[in-house]
């Protein structure tokens, strides 16, 4: 689970607002609304400052409760603070209705939604990950007590559920992701059981989903990545539809 930290604010910012140069229009007019809002509820009477109170906490205060309760147990998970998304849509309507001059706020607005067709179109178009095919290699390959990760971590339920299939013949694995989020071992854990005992797996098996081979993309990957080459060696890749498997060991 992640920690409150810069990059993940950052990520925070592209889940509510998408990625590219959608996040840069989505912040201009969430400032532009965050202005108008302070500015009625300063000024305004008593009705406004209550209204203006109530979108601007609604849009921070969750992002902020689950900063605070990550500092001790990390779970800054964008989809924890999907309850605030109506109220940056709310402040980015505010946003657009304030920027009238040249018709600036609705020039954003039609410019982001011009920005999301690709992104949109390109998730409809996108292939339906082969979690059975790249299961079914790690079973018929992997030796009983091999180490297993997964990127994203919660992709685990997918071996979880072919492994549980009548005939599936899956050997014992070591799995380094928790189970339904309730914490355990993970990826940084797999890092400090290598640098322990490096040889104490015969094959680490990494499977990761819709972002090819670039372990860096997450927590502690560069990290692990560059222990598993130092002990392993370059990785086999076996590539199913949207998925990748790479695995170290011969």
């Amino acid at each position: 689970m992640p920690k409150p930290s810069v990059k993940e604010v950052w990520h925070l910012a592209m889940f509510y607002g998408g990625s590219g140069v959608k996040v840069g229009l989505a912040i201009v007019l969430w400032a532009a609304g965050a202005v108008t809002l302070w500015t009625a509820g300063r000024y305004g009477t008593s009705d406004a400052r209550w209204r203006a109170a109530l979108v601007m906490l609604w849009a921070v205060v969750p992002a902020l409760m689950l900063a605070v309760a990550s500092l001790k147990h990390p779970m800054f998970l964008q989809r924890y603070m999907i309850f605030s998304m109506p109220a940056l849509l709310l402040l980015a309507g505010i946003g657009a209705g304030s920027l009238r001059k040249w018709r600036i706020g609705l020039i954003l607005v039609i410019a982001l939604c011009a920005f999301a067709i690709p992104t949109i179109l390109g998730k409809y178009n996108k292939p339906r990950e082969d979690w059975r095919s790249a299961s079914n290699v790690v079973f018929r390959s992997a030796a009983p007590g091999d180490a297993v990760a997964f990127f994203p971590f919660y992709q685990r339920i997918m071996l979880d559920y072919y492994a549980s299939q009548p005939g599936a013949a899956a050997p014992p694995l070591h799995v380094f992701a928790p189970a339904f989020y309730d914490g355990g071992e993970d990826a940084s854990t797999l890092l400090q059981a290598l640098s322990s005992n490096p040889r104490q797996f015969q094959h680490v098996w990494i499977l990761m989903a819709d972002h090819g081979t670039k372990l860096e993309y997450f927590d502690h990957g560069a990290a692990l990545q560059a222990k598993l080459q130092e002990i392993y060696g370059p990785p086999t890749v076996q590539k199913f539809a949207d998925i990748d498997v790479l695995k170290f060991g011969k």
